[in-house]
């Protein structure tokens, strides 16, 4: 978010590079559903390619999120050094206080937790009963996203995220009514 905010380039470069980095995820997201069509059908695919469309799609989405918030954040972004630019006024971001800005900062209790979830969720029953619907990624990846999500929040109101991970998430949010950015 920070870097997005103060990115040194002009509005218009932004725009490029927000278009360019969007092509690029739609390019790596379109290979990796490719390759995970092409598992379905049981063809064999390599690891390698498959890590490969992950990583181009996660580079072409990070940049197109850190261009979006540039240009929406920070309407001046690149006119100055942003060493001498002074920070957006609060009333127009509103980042640490939204779902987004939360999901951000606890991302690393999320990264740490979610294999716990899978594997916890990885039993004989769930995995038969999964089997057993149509579209069963789908399930069992809202399955650990909705877990890891439970686990994360119970830790944060147990106040022991500092202890386990370091740090602490901010405060959640209190409304779910914002948008993050405000106008956008």
């Amino acid at each position: 978010t920070w870097l997005g905010l103060h990115w040194p380039l002009p509005a218009e470069r932004l725009r490029q590079v927000q278009l360019v980095s969007g092509l690029i995820a739609a390019w790596g997201g379109a290979w990796f559903i490719w390759m995970q069509v092409l598992n379905a059908k049981q063809v064999a695919t390599s690891g390698y390619w498959v890590n490969w469309s992950q990583q181009v799609f996660v580079f072409g989405a990070g940049l197109a999120v850190i261009a979006m918030l540039a240009l929406r954040g920070n309407p001046d972004a690149g006119k100055n050094h942003p060493a001498t630019t002074p920070d957006p006024p609060p009333s127009r971001i509103k980042i640490s206080w939204s779902w987004l800005g939360w999901l951000g900062a606890a991302s690393l209790q999320f990264y740490l937790l979610h294999p716990i979830v899978m594997r916890l969720t990885n039993g004989p029953r769930i995995v038969n009963v999964l089997k057993k619907l149509p579209g069963a990624p789908l399930f069992a990846w809202m399955i650990t996203l909705v877990g890891t999500f439970a686990v994360v929040w119970l830790l944060h109101l147990l106040n022991v995220e500092k202890v386990l991970f370091g740090r602490a998430s901010p405060p959640l949010p209190r409304s779910t009514s914002s948008r993050g950015i405000e106008g956008s």
